[in-house]
């Protein structure tokens, strides 16, 4: 008879960083154990996008779950990261073993982290577990997975979620104007994704000794890959070989994730800023 396959578990993972929230970084490799109870009981793991699905293999001309996995108690996976700014992004704690991110299913819940979201609850120190594996350098979580709990959903195929959230820092722009443009600047300022006017100027030397405007977001920002709006920045002037009034507007790009820095504001409150130099 021929061998079919027949899925019955999905593992959808999510960050509200990414368009559509499809967060398509993490890559899921078997502990060793696992590994081999994968092929003792034909399960295949296939990846797509963000979507883990399993499926099962089997000869029988009717497909049953419990059948198909009885022995079966756990799962266990390395949870592996392929993007290097994953933390700066996203709102967790930086992870490296032996202090990772533990996710499982739990009876009730559709959810593998313990809140809402990934946070720094889900955390745990290996070192102190029964876990038996060598971790990979770029692991940052355990993925244990109840088999009892899922062959008692009852759902044809049960779904999992793993939810990230974007991080949320300052935005600031730093405007330099170039001494080759023929004007007289009467007014600057920024809008914002959300209509929101951005703090400033504020007049600063930066690297360089370049003379430059700093603007700031009035509260932190979700962090997009692909925003939907960007802030304008928009400078009012006078042309000064026309001797008229004229109005320049610019997109600002996202602001950068490679370099998050510490924030403190002006009411004194800690966070985090995100800077980007502009050039008009």
């Amino acid at each position: 008879m021929n061998m079919q396959y027949h899925k019955w578990l999905e593992i959808e993972v999510t960050n509200n960083y990414f368009s559509g929230g499809i967060c398509p970084v993490l890559q899921l490799v078997p502990f060793s154990e696992t590994s081999n109870q994968l092929k003792n009981y034909n399960i295949l793991v296939r990846k797509e996008g963000n979507l883990f699905s399993f499926y099962s293999g089997t000869e029988a001309t009717e497909f049953d779950l419990s059948s198909v996995l009885t022995g079966l108690n756990e799962l266990h996976f390395q949870v592996l990261l392929e993007d290097i700014p994953f933390f700066n992004y996203t709102e967790i704690p930086f992870a490296s073993h032996p202090n990772l991110f533990l996710f499982q299913n739990v009876e009730g819940s559709s959810q593998l982290q313990f809140g809402e979201f990934v946070s720094e609850d889900d955390l745990i120190d290996t070192s102190s577990t029964s876990f038996n594996t060598s971790f990979q350098p770029n692991c940052i979580g355990i993925l244990k997975l109840n088999v009892a709990q899922i062959i008692n959903d009852p759902s044809e195929i049960s779904l999992l979620r793993l939810q990230f959230k974007a991080r949320e820092v300052f935005w600031q722009y730093q405007i330099i104007i170039s001494n080759n443009r023929n004007m007289e600047v009467k007014l600057i300022r920024i809008l914002g994704i959300h209509q929101e006017v951005y703090n400033g100027p504020i007049e600063k030397q930066i690297v360089g000794g370049q003379a430059a405007l700093i603007y700031t977001s009035p509260s932190p920002l979700a962090l997009q890959q692909r925003p939907q709006t960007n802030p304008e920045l928009a400078i009012s002037y006078i042309d000064m070989d026309t001797n008229r009034d004229d109005e320049l507007k610019i997109k600002l790009p996202q602001p950068s994730v490679e370099q998050i820095a510490k924030y403190i504001t002006l009411e004194g409150l800690e966070g985090l800023m995100s800077t980007t130099i502009i050039y008009v």
